[in-house]
């Protein structure tokens, strides 16, 4: 069977189902591209904070580089807080100011601050349970030089982005059949016209052929 052997009114009606089944795709892939985005300019934007409150708390804590105090200080802070955030402080000349309990366990490297881009540097690694992105930078506290590495658990934005992607799934086969039921809508919107001239086209004959069809 031919294109052209089948009826233009089932043509247009795939016409039209493909065009909007298209456009509702095109939206859901942008849809769940500015989600993705979204949250990972989130995540990225809280742990830059991060890094400002230790670039922060280093200067006010106004040590000098044997970091004893430092490591006291930050272990009471963190030592508590530690449920979602990881965190170590590596000073320039590859002395460990601070490791918190999850990265000392991970064992994380860290880079000197002379070797991490100026915008820092975002990496992904998975520990236990847990999908951690981290953002590694270096930061200048009165004259010192430190790499700071803070990261905390995606695993919430992923189980978001999952459940997105479900719904997407679920919502295809209903899509699909509004598309259907829209393009078999506006075919035969379309072609009213051209029925409407047929039936009165057939209602002329030879004892009526002063009537017109209109225009």
């Amino acid at each position: 069977m031919t294109m052209r052997s089948v009826p233009i009114r089932i043509r247009i009606t795939v016409l039209y189902s493909i065009l909007f089944a298209s456009v509702a795709l095109a939206l859901s892939l942008t849809t769940s591209w500015m989600l993705q985005r979204t949250i990972d300019a989130s995540t990225h934007q809280d742990l830059q904070e991060r890094t400002g409150d230790i670039r922060k708390q280093i200067h006010a804590f106004n040590v000098q580089p044997s970091h004893a105090a430092l490591q006291d200080r930050f272990d009471a802070i963190y030592h508590f807080r530690d449920a979602g955030k990881w965190l170590q402080i590596l000073d320039e000349h590859g002395t460990w100011v601070y490791r918190s309990a999850r990265m000392a366990e991970f064992h994380e490297p860290l880079a000197l601050p002379r070797d991490l881009p100026r915008r820092g540097a975002t990496s992904e690694f998975q520990q236990g349970k847990h999908q951690v992105r981290s953002l590694s930078s270096a930061i200048k506290v009165d004259g010192r030089s430190y790499s700071v590495e803070t990261g905390t658990s995606i695993d919430k934005d992923l189980a978001l982005l999952r459940q997105f992607g479900l719904g997407l799934w679920i919502l295809t086969p209903l899509v699909l059949c509004a598309a259907i039921l829209a393009g078999h809508f506006m075919s035969r919107k379309a072609l009213e016209p051209i029925t409407a001239m047929a039936i009165e086209a057939r209602r002329i004959s030879d004892k009526n052929l002063d009537q017109r069809l209109l225009v």
